[in-house]
């Protein structure tokens, strides 16, 4: 079963529109009322928004092969991303763009965020295992020549 990242499920069934995403990101930045905020700001976080598409696209957790994930065109599209990586995403990058103290905040809870959306979907919640696949570089990890002793 599937889980449900969706972080406004009265808005829609799967993902909330961008302008959704916005208004939440501006609220969590905390500068002013997101309910006033002009076309230029939503037109901001539509550039921001994919440039986190792209960012997540590049992420080495993000499988392609099992999610076409296009850019926004407008502000009520929405994508098959979590909403939260989205929201905590438009919140550090308006926080880069205002040239805020914040950012220092922000940046590490989104890339936080970011990867363990991203490993859950890849990889569920099992037990990390690490398998040297060919031989390590290490000479003790190779096996050593057999000597025959003759007689």
């Amino acid at each position: 079963m599937a889980i449900n990242n969706d972080a406004s499920p009265h808005i829609r069934d799967k993902h909330a529109p961008l302008s959704e995403l916005a208004a939440r990101a501006l609220r969590r930045y905390g500068d002013g009322a997101a309910e006033t905020v002009d076309g230029e700001t939503m037109n901001l976080m539509l550039d921001l928004a994919n440039e986190i598409i792209e960012e997540v696209r590049q992420h080495p957790y993000f499988d392609a092969s099992t999610t076409e994930l296009d850019y926004y065109q407008h502000i009520t599209d929405s994508r098959p991303i979590s909403d939260l990586i989205i929201i905590h995403g438009l919140v550090y990058r308006y926080s880069v763009q205002q040239a805020s103290d914040k950012q220092a905040l922000f940046l590490p809870l989104y890339y936080q965020l970011m990867n363990r959306v991203l490993w859950d979907l890849k990889n569920g919640n099992k037990v990390i295992e690490f398998k040297v696949v060919d031989g390590g570089s290490n000479p003790r990890n190779k096996p050593s020549p057999t000597t025959t002793a003759t007689a």
